[in-house]
Order: structure tokens, then sequence, then C-alpha cells
């Protein structure tokens, strides 16, 4: 098997959490240099590799121990320019539905969060001077979305077919399902969830049952 795309990390922006640096100024060097290493190294081997940055869905944050996606990829991105260093694209994790509400709703209150009603707040970032990469914008992916099971199964199976069609409407590159051991698309019998059917009839001939579930949000 060949693998020619590679995640370098995840959720790196959460650095205290994830890459355990002890403050923001340390962890961006530092994730700098291994950012530039690993690229290189694959890059050497084949020329045709993407590399991918993943972060959380937070734009904007506040905490102590986090960057804000959106500082963060943009002194990344200036900083691996002016090194004359390695293409990188972008993987943002969409967390674990916290926003189920906004998202039945079809509304998005808190702007400095990414969601499937905001994904224009990730074109903005990428079209920016800072983003842009011999003038082109870079890619982007969902690298994970994990929804709980203390979520109804409709509710599940609403969220994650509304965001793999908005994800698609916005030309993100590929959508992962991430499920914890709880989470998954089986349930603990074996049994498919209504999860399975709607991450089997995304994008195929079936879509219009998911309209079944698309049904239940307004605006959707």
């Amino acid at each position: 098997m060949l693998v020619t795309d590679y995640i370098i990390g995840k959720e790196v922006n959460r650095y205290s959490k994830n890459c355990y640096a002890p403050s923001a100024e340390d962890f961006e060097q530092s994730y700098f240099v291994w950012l530039c290493t690993a690229g290189n190294v694959l890059l050497e081997q084949n020329r045709n590799v993407k590399i991918y940055v993943s972060v959380d869905n937070r734009l904007r944050t506040d905490d102590s121990d986090a960057i804000g996606a959106k500082v963060f990829l943009q002194k990344l991105s200036t900083n691996v320019k002016a090194s004359g260093g390695i293409p990188f694209d972008i993987a943002i994790s969409l967390g674990n539905g916290e926003d189920i509400g906004d998202i039945l709703a079809g509304a998005n209150k808190d702007i400095s969060i990414v969601n499937a009603n905001s994904f224009a707040l990730i074109s903005e970032l990428l079209s920016s001077e800072e983003m842009l990469i011999d003038g082109k914008e870079r890619g982007v992916i969902i690298d994970s979305l994990c929804l709980p099971v203390t979520m109804t199964e409709q509710n599940r199976a609403t969220y994650y077919a509304y965001t793999y069609y908005k994800a698609a409407e916005a030309g993100f590159d590929a959508f992962f399902f991430t499920a914890n051991e709880n989470g998954g698309i089986m349930n603990a019998e074996g049994d498919r969830r209504d999860l399975f059917y709607v991450a089997y009839m995304c994008g195929s001939s079936y879509y219009q049952q998911v309209y079944d579930y698309l049904g239940r949000l307004q605006g959707g």
C-alpha cells in the first residue's frame, strides 16, 4: 500500500493537551521545525506527498493552553514560506457535536467556532494573504468528527449527513468520522445504527433517503 497523505500531529494548536509544550512560543517554534523536518523527509521519498497540519475548530480562543487556529495557521504559513519550506494543507477537527442545537436550528451563534453552518470562515481564512501559497489557496479536509452516543440516533445521523453535504459544497477534499468506543456505526450488539445507513447513502444514488434526516433541519 502506498501512503501519500500525512497528517502531522492532532489538533496541534491545543499545544498543552496534545503536544505537551510549556508555552505557546516554545510550541510554535518546535512545531515549525517538526513540520519542516517531517515534510522534507516525506517529500524526498515521494514528491506527490500531501502534508496536512491538524487544528481544532476554534478559530479564536482565550484559553491559556491553546492558540486560536486562525492566528496559529497564518503565523505558521508565513514562517514556512519565509524559509522556502514545504507546502502544506489544512486538516480541521470539528469536535464532538457540542453545537448540535445550532446545527438543527440552522444557526451559528458562536462565530469563532467552525461547524457545518460556518465553513465560509475557513474559506475566508484560506483566501487571506498569509495563507496563500504561490497565489493559490491551500486544500482542506475534515480529519475528525466524533459524535457521542449521548445524542439520539437520529440527531447523530442528521449531524453527519448535513456536515457531509456542506463540506462537499464548500469544496473540502475529504471527511473522516472518528468513532469512540461507544459512538461508532454499530451498537454493542453488532447491529447497524442509523449513522451506518446515512454514511452508506451520503454521496450515492440513494441520497433521496438521506432527506428523511435532513428534513429535520431548519433551512437545511
